[in-house]
């Protein structure tokens, strides 16, 4: 799972007068159009302008989701290294401005960049912050995406077990939340884990 952007809705808290602010929302939304079309380079670059704007005005909040925003984007261009470092920045910016949430979301997609990359204990790391501070702030969404990261992380260095509990830890959070999406992904991602462990299981009954 990757965490992307926020609704259009949750932009700019500074009051509907201020003289930029629409003009921010129309380069978030055509940088959001763009992604969902999977024109990337164009999304990328529309999401630096909308960077740009809000550090001119002072925004710290809209940086940060510009710099996840342009994570997210360097990521689908398989930019994995450049990724880190734009989530390195949200991050920072999470932390200055006391927002535990996104920090947990940027920790979340940094971990499924080193992911990508092969560098699933690097990854581990990431995701048990993310799924740390999801359950601190009782975001029971988030909770189940770190968990599932987490389980998709663990599968791949041969931590079948733990896999398949965190597998399951995310498909009851996401019936929690009504995440059909989340639930159906986990539960896929739950099978190939299964059968994995039956394949490695069957190669040890060989050897002996």
């Amino acid at each position: 799972f990757l965490y992307f952007i926020a609704t259009a809705t949750h932009l700019h808290n500074m009051g509907e007068d201020a003289a930029w602010a629409e003009e921010a929302k129309e380069l978030f939304n055509e940088g959001l159009h763009h992604y969902r079309q999977g024109q990337y380079k164009k999304s990328l670059s529309t999401f630096q302008q909308y960077r740009k704007l809000c550090a001119s005005n002072q925004d710290r909040a809209g940086e940060g989701r510009a710099y996840r925003n342009i994570g997210a984007v360097l990521q689908e261009l398989k930019q994995y290294k450049k990724a880190i470092e734009s989530y390195e920045k949200g991050l920072a910016v999470a932390r200055d401005t006391g927002n535990r949430k996104s920090e947990g979301k940027v920790l979340s997609n940094i971990g499924v960049s080193y992911d990508s990359m092969g560098q699933h204990d690097v990854a581990i790391k990431y995701h048990e912050k993310a799924k740390e501070i999801a359950a601190s702030v009782d975001n029971k969404k988030g909770l189940g995406i770190s968990s599932e990261n987490l389980a998709v992380a663990c599968g791949a260095i041969g931590q079948f077990k733990r896999s398949l509990k965190l597998h399951q830890t995310a498909i009851s959070l996401a019936q929690e939340c009504g995440d059909f999406e989340g639930e159906e992904t986990a539960q896929a991602n739950m099978e190939v884990t299964h059968d994995a462990f039956m394949k490695y299981r069957r190669a040890l009954e060989e050897r002996t």
